[in-house]
C-alpha cells in the first residue's frame, strides 16, 4: 500500500508539473513536502514503508526539476530531496519516541501487575499473620483458662490448709507449696495483663499522686527478693507530685524492677528520681549483663527473652518489658533505655509534674484496709462455677472464714436455689463462663427474676484471658476478678460488699 500510494502521489507531481507557472510549481512542491511530513509521523512505526512512500512521492518531481535548463530548478530539486532525508531523521526520532513510550507503558503495566501481586501476597501474609496471632491468642487463652482453674483451687486450698498445719516440717512444706503457687500466679498474671491490654479494657485514671511514697513501697516489696539474690537495692527519692495512674504506673515500674533483679548476677539495683522544671524522670539502674544495641527495640516484643535459652520459669515468660512499654504508652509516659554490655542498663520513665500538688485518694489496690474489722461473717454466699474442684475449694475457704455457702454448677441449680423457701442469699460470686454456653451474667439475672430481688450484690470471677471475652465480661458493670485469686483479694472484695 505505501508503494502504490507513493507512486500515485509521485505521478500527480508529473501530471501537474507546469514549470512556466512559478506559483503553481510552489504549490505542488509544498503539497508533496506536506505529504512526506505527515507520513513521517503516521508511518513512523513502519520505517521501511515510510522510506518507500517518501522516495516514490518526491523522486519523479525532483528529476523533472533537475532536467530543466534553469539552474534554480536544480537547486529546488536538491532542496526537495534534502528535505526528504530530513524527514527520514524525523521519522526515526518519532519511531524512537513511540517505541520508548510503548516500552515505558508496558513496563508500567508490568510493574503495576507486579505491585498488585506483591500487595496480594502481602495481604495474604498479613491475613496469615493475623490468623496465626489470633490462633496463638485463642490457644493461650484456652490453655490459661484450663490452668487457672486448678491453680485457683490450689491457692484457696493452700490458704485453708495453713490453719491445719502445726508441725515445723509441715509448715516448711506448705511454704514451698505457696512459693510454687505464687510463681504460677505470677506467670498467669502476665498473660492476663497482656490480654487486658489487647482487649482495650485498661482505662487510665489520671490523678495527682505523690511519687516518692509509691516508689518507696515498690522498693520495699522487692528488697527481700534482691537480698536473697545477693544484691543491694537502693532508693533515692525526691518529693514531688505527678499526674498519672498509680496502679498502672506501679505495674510498669514493678516489671522494670523485677527484670533488673532477675538479670543482675551481682552488684545492685538503684531506683532514682531526677527532678526537672516541668517533669521528673524515674530511673531503674542495674549492674547486670546489659543489652546490645541491636536488641534495644526487640526486647519489648512479647515472649522474648534474650538471656533465657533454657526457658527457666523463674525468669518469667518474657512479657514484663512488653507490658511496661504498653502501659507507659497508654499513660503517655515515654520510656527510654541506655545500656552497656557487661556493665548494666538504665530504664528511664518521664512523667509530668502535677500542676495541683495534693495527695489524692489512693485506689483500692493500694489502700490499707483492715480485713479483720467488724464485718458480718454470717452472710450466705451463692458460689456458681461449673468446675467442681473450684466449688469445693471456694466453699472450704469461705466456710473457714465463717460464711455460709450455697453452691451451683449451672443455671438449673441456680433456679432451684432461687425458688427455695429456706434459702436467703446475701451475695453471689459466679464464674463468667458456665455450662451450655451460658454465662454468670445470665445466672445472676435468673436468680433476680425468680427471687424477686433486683438489688442483690454480685461479682464475677473468670479464668478467661481471651481479649474478646475480657472485653465482653467487663461491659456489664459488675466487679470482675481473675483466677487464680489470692486469699487477700477474695477477702478484700467480700469486705468491700459488707462495708456499711
Amino acid at each position: 500500500f505505501p508503494l502504490i500510494s507513493g507512486v500515485f502521489w509521485g505521478s500527480a507531481g508529473v501530471l501537474f508539473y507546469t514549470p512556466e507557472s512559478t506559483a503553481h510549481l510552489v504549490y505542488l512542491i509544498m503539497f508533496q513536502f506536506g505529504l512526506i511530513a505527515g507520513a513521517a509521523v503516521t508511518l513512523a512505526y513502519l520505517r521501511g514503508a515510510f522510506v518507500l512512500f517518501a522516495f516514490t512521492t518526491v523522486t519523479p518531481l525532483s528529476l523533472l526539476l533537475m532536467l530543466e535548463k534553469d539552474w534554480h530548478y536544480f537547486w529546488i530539486a536538491l532542496t526537495l530531496l534534502f528535505s526528504m532525508f530530513i524527514m527520514f531523521g524525523l521519522s526515526r526520532n518519532v519511531y524512537r519516541s513511540i517505541s520508548n513510550s510503548l516500552l515505558i507503558r508496558f513496563e508500567n503495566e508490568f510493574l503495576v501487575k507486579k505491585l498488585q501481586l506483591q500487595a496480594l501476597e502481602l495481604k495474604e501474609q498479613k491475613e496469615k499473620a493475623v490468623k496465626a496471632n489470633e490462633d496463638k491468642s485463642r490457644f493461650l487463652a484456652s490453655a490459661s483458662h484450663d490452668l487457672r482453674q486448678p491453680i485457683h483451687s490450689l491457692s484457696l486450698l493452700t490458704d485453708a490448709l495453713e490453719s491445719q498445719v502445726s508441725t515445723t516440717t509441715g509448715k516448711s512444706i506448705l511454704k514451698l507449696v505457696r512459693s510454687a503457687n505464687c510463681s504460677l500466679y505470677s506467670l498467669l498474671s502476665s498473660l492476663l495483663d497482656i490480654s487486658k491490654l489487647d482487649a482495650g479494657v485498661v482505662t487510665p485514671k489520671i490523678e495527682c499522686i505523690a511519687l516518692a511514697p509509691l516508689l518507696h513501697q515498690l522498693v520495699d516489696n522487692y528488697r527481700a527478693i534482691a537480698e536473697n539474690n545477693g544484691l543491694q537495692l537502693r532508693f533515692k527519692a525526691r518529693h514531688c507530685y505527678v499526674d498519672s495512674d498509680s496502679t498502672l504506673l506501679s505495674s510498669a515500674i514493678m516489671n522494670l524492677l523485677d527484670n533488673a533483679i532477675k538479670y543482675t548476677p551481682k552488684g545492685g539495683v538503684l531506683v532514682a528520681m531526677r527532678l526537672y522544671e516541668k517533669q521528673v524522670t524515674v530511673q531503674v539502674w542495674d549492674t547486670g549483663i546489659g543489652i546490645e544495641k541491636k536488641n534495644k527495640e526487640i526486647i519489648y516484643e512479647e515472649f522474648l527473652q534474650l538471656d533465657n535459652p533454657e526457658r527457666d520459669a523463674e525468669k518469667g515468660l518474657g512479657l514484663g518489658l512488653s507490658i511496661s512499654k504498653r502501659l507507659l504508652r497508654l499513660l503517655g509516659h515515654p520510656l527510654s533505655l541506655q545500656s552497656t554490655i557487661n556493665k548494666g542498663s538504665v530504664f528511664s520513665i518521664t512523667l509530668p509534674l502535677s500542676a495541683t500538688p495534693k495527695q489524692s485518694e489512693q485506689s483500692l489496690h493500694h489502700s490499707s484496709i483492715n480485713l479483720q474489722s467488724d464485718i458480718d461473717n454470717g452472710w450466705t454466699i451463692l458460689v456458681i462455677d461449673d468446675n467442681q474442684a473450684v466449688l469445693n475449694a471456694t466453699k472450704l475457704a469461705l466456710n473457714d472464714w465463717g460464711y455460709n455457702v450455697e453452691t451451683a454448677t449451672c443455671i438449673e441449680e441456680v433456679r432451684d436455689i432461687a425458688t427455695s423457701d429456706d434459702s436467703v442469699i446475701d451475695l453471689i460470686a459466679t464464674d463468667y463462663r458456665l455450662r451450655e454456653n451460658t454465662t454468670g451474667i445470665e445466672a445472676i439475672k435468673v436468680f433476680e427474676q425468680l427471687s424477686g430481688r433486683t438489688d442483690i450484690p454480685a461479682f464475677l470471677i473468670t479464668g478467661d484471658t481471651d481479649p474478646d471475652k475480657i472485653k465482653e465480661a467487663s461491659s456489664f458493670g459488675i466487679p470482675l476478678l481473675y483466677k487464680p485469686l489470692k486469699q487477700g483479694e477474695l477477702k478484700m472484695i467480700l469486705h468491700h460488699f459488707q462495708m456499711p
